[in-house]
Order: structure tokens, then C-alpha cells, then sequence
């Protein structure tokens, strides 16, 4: 039984909101709203590539996305990440358009969406 509820809780997890499950018509992009540039921007399985300080990327299709996503960047040299563990209880964006804001604070990588 214990292993049947853990098993129901993998396949819950991996079923929330990622870049992978199906869902036309979602599209993402990503603004650098700080004053320093990222490099190598990666949100969910997508590369946007460099941003500079206060542009925004193009718009990329995903599946499905949530408030908050895996992100990995270089800011001022230094590698940064945001790792969620789940998505449980996430509700989907939806379809339409969506911006990934990403802010650096000192050591700090944030994210919101507008």
C-alpha cells in the first residue's frame, strides 16, 4: 500500500506543470528586469540564449507552464539557479502569452510572472 501511495505521488509530481505535458497555445518569454546581463538563460528545457539588463527574449511555445519554473543563468559571472522540487497544487498559466521576470538581488535569483 505505502508503495502504491508513493508511486501515486512520483506520477502526480511529474504530471504538474512543466515545459513538457500538453497544452496548446502557451507561450513564455523572459525579462532580465535587473541591471546586470545574463548569459546561457535556460527556463524549464528552453534556452533563451543572453538577455541584457532590462530587455525582454522572444516568445518561446511550451506545453504547459506554472508561476515558477527551473531556471539556470550566469550573472556577473556567477552561475545562479532557481530548483523547484514540485509542482504540486500548481494551477497551469494557460494558454496565452506570459513573462518570466527574473530579478538578481545580491546572491539571489527571483522569479515572478507578468
Amino acid at each position: 500500500m505505502k508503495l502504491l501511495v508513493v508511486f501515486g505521488l512520483l506520477v502526480a509530481g511529474l504530471s504538474g506543470c512543466s515545459s513538457t505535458t500538453e497544452l496548446a497555445g502557451t507561450q513564455i518569454r523572459i525579462r532580465n528586469a535587473s541591471n546586470v546581463a545574463y548569459e546561457d538563460v535556460i527556463v524549464g528545457d528552453k534556452s533563451y540564449g543572453d538577455i541584457a539588463p532590462d530587455a525582454v527574449s522572444d516568445y518561446q511555445n511550451w506545453e504547459q507552464a506554472c508561476r515558477y519554473a527551473y531556471v539556470s543563468l550566469t550573472a556577473e559571472g556567477k552561475p545562479m539557479k532557481i530548483q523547484p522540487i514540485d509542482f504540486v497544487g500548481e494551477t497551469p498559466l494557460g494558454s496565452g502569452r506570459f513573462t518570466y521576470v527574473l530579478t538578481v538581488e545580491g546572491d539571489r535569483l527571483g522569479i515572478r510572472v507578468e
